[in-house]
């Protein structure tokens, strides 16, 4: 991913900041992810462009094999 300059993050649906709300960063995600089957994947590239967007693959594999769609991107 490092390689790639491909960006992920873990968070909670449930995550806010000393305000009580979500981080600014995130509340996108947060309400792309609403209403959605969760665990949510989403891979964004160098500059935050969101490249793919879906469901956790059941298995590192999976997972695996979905990254390497972004090989060279």
């Amino acid at each position: 991913m490092r390689d790639q300059k491909l960006k992920y993050q873990v968070l909670d649906q449930h995550a806010t900041d000393a305000s009580g709300q979500p981080p600014a960063g995130l509340k996108g995600y947060l309400d792309r992810a609403k209403g959605k089957k969760l665990p949510r994947v989403f891979v964004t590239d160098a500059v935050g462009k969101l490249l793919y967007e879906g469901d956790l693959p059941a298995s590192s594999a999976g997972l695996a094999e979905l990254l390497k769609r972004f090989k060279g991107d």
